[in-house]
């Protein structure tokens, strides 16, 4: 009777042996998953960051750009605008000029 209590105990504390064994197994498995999603999840934010990065360059870029359009086209505006009135200028001291002449005759 004692052979088989102690038989059944031995055979209980090796169940309980390999359950935990087979826990601490789960255990170790579940961690090495969990850290392998938080690595993919910081390069996956770091890369989120570079192109966020590299997209507000190329805004920058894009932006400098059109700035630079807007003053040339500032630039080239008062160019023509005073090419123009130059132009009047010299038509109105034309027609002046002929109008003298007339008025001479």
């Amino acid at each position: 009777m004692m052979k088989v209590f102690r038989k059944k105990t031995a055979d209980a504390k090796l169940a309980q042996q390999q359950h935990a064994a087979k826990i601490d197994i789960i255990r170790e498995e579940h961690a090495r998953t969990l850290e392998k999603i938080r690595v993919e999840m910081l390069k996956k934010e770091e890369e989120r960051g570079r192109q966020w990065m590299e997209s507000e360059k190329e805004t920058l870029h894009v932006l400098n750009g059109v700035s630079m359009l807007l003053d040339l086209n500032e630039k080239f505006g008062r160019v023509e605008s005073e090419k123009i009135l130059m132009k009047q200028d010299e038509i109105r001291e034309k027609i002046d000029k002929i109008e003298k002449m007339e008025s001479s005759y």
